[in-house]
């Protein structure tokens, strides 16, 4: 009987001790709002054949106490039997170990589920469900934009004629827009021979600028030698040496053939330190 009790005690305590650990680690994964029901290959006592784990886990718990519960009256019932029904003293003595196996089994799985509710009560709530955390947004100043004077009009046409084989992704901004269109009014002849030389050096790489002088900047504007590339995979493994999408915040200098060079940023939307950036582009400052 004591051999039994010291096998017996060692694998309550271990459950007793990983049953908090398992429900604590999945409490750090929040479940979806929608959970989808799962179809189960056995269904259990008081759920269908569709189910979640939220409504499995209680029912799975309660049919094993249900079960300890019915196995040691049975144990209790059959020692009893023997008890009284064995002329022997061994027989007796038998029938005693029965029922004494069974009160501590009994005792072993009601005091598992004491200590667990002292413990903590919400282990045997099986409760899943947990409030999102509120993520703050960070406001966002936009510089306003200033619509194209005539001359700002005549500038920007120049400016994209003389950009030969390099794209850009929008028309210039009308009066008050400073999103759905690039201007390229006012970039400095550095900038435009900068991005030229980028488009040699760069063999079979696309060069789109998805952000030039308009308004909606912290950093560029008229007379600044900034824009933003689009990215693409040859112009990516030019810049850093992988043509996959780099980390936000990806750095690199690169030197042009004609002596000037161009300091590229990658940034995702939001990813920026003024959380300004509106897509995933290469911020490019070209010097001189």
């Amino acid at each position: 009987m004591k051999k039994n009790i010291k096998k017996i005690i060692p694998i309550i305590t271990l459950i007793i001790m990983l049953v908090p650990g398992f429900f604590g680690v999945y409490a750090q994964t929040p479940p979806p709002n929608n959970p989808t029901p799962y179809t189960v290959l056995t269904t259990l006592p008081g759920i269908g054949t569709q189910t979640t784990l939220t409504s499995y886990l209680p029912a799975a718990f309660n049919l094993a106490i249900g079960i300890a519960v019915a196995l040691a009256f049975v144990m209790i019932t059959f020692g009893g039997v023997t008890y009284a029904t064995s002329d022997a003293i061994t027989g007796k003595a038998k029938g005693r170990e029965y029922i004494e196996d069974a009160l501590w089994g009994l005792l072993l799985v009601i005091g598992s589920y004491v200590i667990l509710n002292t413990l903590n009560p919400q282990i045997l709530n099986f409760s899943l469900r947990f409030d999102r955390p509120t993520v703050p947004v960070s406001s966002v100043t936009l510089i306003a934009g200033t619509p194209l004077d005539p001359a700002a009009r005549a500038d920007d046409a120049s400016v994209r004629a003389t950009l030969v084989g390099i794209g850009i992704n929008h028309p210039p901004c009308l009066a008050g827009e400073t999103q759905g269109c690039t201007n390229v009014n006012g970039l400095p002849a550095g900038a435009v021979t900068g991005l030229l030389t980028l488009k040699k050096a760069c063999n079979g790489c696309t060069i789109m600028i998805t952000g030039g002088t308009e308004g909606g900047h912290a950093t560029h504007g008229p007379g600044k030698q900034i824009v933003d590339l689009r990215p693409e995979n040859a112009l990516n493994y030019y810049i850093w040496g992988d043509g996959n999408t780099p980390p936000d915040g990806t750095t690199r200098t690169k030197n042009l053939p004609n002596g000037q060079s161009i300091k590229f940023v990658y940034e995702t939307a939001g990813g920026n330190v003024r959380g300004t950036s509106t897509g995933a582009h290469w911020h490019t400052v070209i010097s001189n």
